[in-house]
């Protein structure tokens, strides 16, 4: 179960790895992703793909090099990394069993020494997980799921070829519940999955999964009786099957009795199941609650008349699942997967809808869990180094501004100290003090970012060009003021002062024109028509590189 922390704190969309539903069965590969919106799922990629005959047999992987060739191709059509695959639940043992209470980091260990007192596999050989079911002050009840080790490694095997990873192995039970009966519903529930090779029952109470069986007749056994008796393919049965259902093949007629005959084989499977569970004690020697409903979902659950024919002989409500009940609301749109082909992917959607790391049943083995964990790990490290860096590109964004400024009054603060030639000599100290303190505690401030602003700028900051001029003027030419402007292609400065003598206000025009980084220092002949105390306005250019896209 999920913590509470986890329900209302869930982790970020990419921490959490989001997979594919993926249902893998004898004759097809059926896959759902979910996309979670608030509190509603948007279906994201679907689709299914026929598996040939022998690739697959009883869930048991046959031709690992077939299987891997057809997972190669869906990765490369629809972009498949991580999937939360099904087991087949014929080869799956379930059991609930009592235990002392504990610590639950203790509980595996303490189940998996009466393991095999339980199911028929040594421990060594098989897998399971656990869900708790409840817990009082000196037991807790657990839901186990057991299956066998070798069948999931001719599963690995296959995934690790074909570049694909599994975050969670569940058994096709537990997918089917979660998507078809609804969360709020506790009452005992039987899901029948009309498969095509195989019929799949399964019983729910409380919202756990306490029983499960197959039978061996599945749809397209129905399909083969039809297409014998009428001489027809078998596309052409499969239609007729589905057109006419159980109430469509006519009174009396050799295709109704042979139809019917195999309907009523798979209902009375159906009834042994059905009456088992109502008439057996649990483990526990206590009765069990009678089933009060009845889901059908698998691509032969809406033939016409099924639903109808289950209900008379059962005595209880039989429907047509529906199997975005979990998913989606009505004020939530249609989903892209219609009502009739929903129903073959019930199982994957399932799959989907769960977590693949922190809900449900996991019967990946543990070395697979680590590598998945320690892949998880590195996602969180990724992020974090990429949270790291956005804020510190934030931090270095919003104190430029002050940046700018403190450079600004730094230069306006060195100017003044200039301009202080009239006043008397009390006046000038006072002002050349205030002003050098000033100067000292803005640059503690502007040596923190220096090496930061050269570090990312392509030209040299304007505060920086600034000083640099004024440090070539010499001491008889006062600065009063300096205008910065700048374009896309230029930088463009405008000093403005008083120059003593015309040949100190040449000789600094004349430093600025053999300084490289300006492209134009433009003075006004005007300016050289006196030969003392003169008003200039100088104008500096310096033409920026523009980068060419590549």
């Amino acid at each position: 179960m999920r913590s509470k922390f986890s329900q209302f704190f869930p982790p970020p969309h990419y921490l959490e790895q989001p997979a594919v539903g993926l249902d893998i069965s004898d004759m097809s590969m059926r896959f759902v992703e979910l996309i979670k919106h608030g509190d509603e799922f948007e279906i994201g990629r679907f689709g299914e793909r026929a598996i040939p005959r022998g690739i697959i047999e009883s869930g048991e992987v046959k031709k690992g090099a077939e299987l891997r060739a057809i997972l190669i191709e869906l990765k490369k059509q629809h972009d498949l990394n991580f999937v939360v695959v099904s087991l087949p639940e014929e080869k799956a043992y379930l059991f609930d069993l009592e235990i002392a209470q504990m610590k639950r980091n203790e509980i595996r260990g303490a189940l998996e020494l009466v393991l095999e007192e339980h199911v028929p596999l040594k421990a060594t050989e098989a897998l399971f997980d656990y869900r708790v079911i409840k817990e009082t002050e000196t037991t807790i009840l657990v839901n186990v799921s057991v299956f066998p080790r070798a069948l999931t490694d001719g599963y690995l095997t296959v995934f690790s070829e074909a570049k694909i990873t599994p975050l969670a192995f569940e058994i096709e039970a537990h997918a089917l519940a979660r998507s078809i009966v609804p969360a709020s519903d506790m009452r005992p529930s039987m899901v029948i999955d009309l498969g095509k090779t195989r019929t799949g029952i399964t019983i729910t109470t409380g919202g756990f999964v306490q029983y499960t069986s197959t039978a061996s007749i599945g749809g397209a056994s129905l399909t083969e009786v039809i297409m014998k008796q009428m001489g027809v393919t078998f596309d052409e049965a499969e239609k007729i099957k589905r057109e006419k259902g159980l109430v469509g093949m006519g009174a009396n007629s050799d295709v109704s009795l042979a139809f019917m005959s195999l309907v009523d084989v798979l209902r009375d499977e159906i009834n042994r199941n059905f009456m088992y569970w109502q008439t057996h004690v649990d483990n526990f020697g206590k009765k069990r609650p009678p089933i009060e409903k009845i889901y059908l979902c698998g691509g032969d659950a809406n033939l016409p008349g099924i639903a109808e024919f289950f209900a008379e002989h059962f005595g209880v409500s039989v429907e047509v699942a529906n199997v975005f009940v979990n998913t989606h609301s009505l004020d939530a749109g249609i989903p892209k997967i219609n009502f009739s082909d929903s129903l073959r992917y019930a199982t994957a959607v399932g799959l989907a809808l769960r977590s693949p790391c922190t809900q449900g049943v996991n019967l990946l083995p543990s070395e697979e869990k680590k590598k998945n964990r320690k892949r998880y790990l590195l996602r969180l490290g990724t992020t974090g180094a990429y949270v790291a860096v956005f804020l510190m590109i934030a931090s270095l964004a919003l104190l430029m501004p002050s940046y700018i400024m403190a450079r600004s009054k730094k230069s306006i603060a060195e100017t003044r100290i200039e301009n202080t030639t009239g006043m008397s000599a009390e006046e000038r100290a006072r002002v050349e003090k205030e002003t050098e303190l000033s100067i000292k505690e803005l640059n503690k401030k502007l040596e923190t970012f220096s090496v930061d602003t050269k570090a990312t700028q392509s030209v040299i900051p304007p505060s920086q060009t600034i000083n640099k001029i004024l440090g070539l003027k010499g001491t008889t030419i006062k600065v009063q003021g300096i205008v910065y402007e700048k374009t896309p292609d230029r930088e463009r400065f405008v000093i403005t002062g008083k120059s003593a003598h015309r040949d100190d206000l040449a000789r600094f025009v004349d430093v600025l024109k053999k300084d490289l980084y300006f492209t134009k220092v433009e003075l006004p002949l005007s300016s050289y028509v006196k030969s003392t105390d003169i008003s200039f306005s100088l104008v500096l250019e310096h033409m920026l590189i523009q980068k060419k896209n590549k």
